[in-house]
């Protein structure tokens, strides 16, 4: 049973991601899966640090309620 629902949770995460845009999508798989620092992704998406930490705030907070709608 436990095995089932980690799968669950992983499609359903795979699909919440899979409507982020792709440069959003890329820094939060970056910085949560990767354990890409912030500053780390500024520099390699070229743009202010305060850019990737609002982008990936407000993705965290979408996937949070896709999530949440899911379950």
């Amino acid at each position: 049973d436990a095995a089932l629902i980690r799968t669950e949770q992983t499609d359903a995460l795979q699909q919440a991601l899979a409507e982020l845009d792709d440069t959003t999508r890329r820094m939060v798989v970056g910085r949560y899966f990767e354990q890409i620092s912030f500053r780390q992704l500024a520099e390699q998406f070229d743009c202010p640090l305060g850019t990737v930490l609002a982008k990936v705030h407000r993705a965290i907070k979408k996937l949070r309620t896709r999530l949440e709608e899911q379950a």
